[in-house]
């Protein structure tokens, strides 16, 4: 087993202990240990946020194509992360969601008719019309309770490239905002 001693603490410890570094010659490792390296990004936090972002703002171009190749390249990574900043800010979300659409009317109404129509279109005869006002009551007392913001939402989608549901009670379900958002119409149960 090799050792070095870290150029912070002094401290003698094995090569593992120190991270990967292929600009130094000698043995390919950082010169200070991982434990010191943690201890010095906790104890200046502030400082290393402050410079990411000065480098961010003046090298938007690099920052935005380094962020987009790390998103690609961490796809279930970067959705979990996404996913967890929804979740956490779901008034800061609506508040976005809202500022769109005041900005983008004509868009927003295309796609408000679009899925009113396909909506027309996928209520089968036999479909309960009580029983799916009673879903959407029920829908709206919960969000008016928790404070939360609920919807109703098609478990097979109306509108998707694979399959398109029916707008009957058996297809409907309650979920949170975050959730329904999260699911788009690119999921559903027993999907192929």
């Amino acid at each position: 087993m090799q050792f070095r001693t870290c150029t912070k603490c002094r401290a003698q410890k094995p090569l593992e202990q120190f991270s990967l570094n292929s600009r130094n010659k000698q043995d390919g490792r950082q010169p200070k240990c991982k434990d010191c390296v943690k201890q010095y990004r906790i104890d200046n936090a502030t400082q290393i946020k402050n410079k990411s972002k000065e480098y961010c703002k003046n090298n938007s171009d690099k920052a935005i194509l380094r962020a987009s190749e790390w998103a690609k390249n961490n796809r279930k990574r970067s959705n979990a992360i996404k996913a967890k900043w929804r979740l956490n800010n779901s008034e800061k979300m609506e508040a976005i969601r809202k500022e769109w659409d005041k900005n983008n009317p004509d868009y927003r109404a295309s796609q408000c008719r679009k899925y009113q129509a396909s909506k027309l279109n996928s209520v089968p005869l036999w479909a309960n019309n009580k029983k799916m006002r009673e879903i959407y009551k029920e829908s709206r007392r919960l969000t008016l309770e928790t404070g939360t913001q609920y919807h109703v939402d098609h478990i097979v989608p109306l509108i998707s490239n694979l399959v398109c549901g029916l707008h009957c009670e058996a297809n409907l379900q309650i979920l949170r905002f975050d959730e329904n958002v999260k699911k788009g119409n690119r999921l559903w149960v027993d999907m192929p």
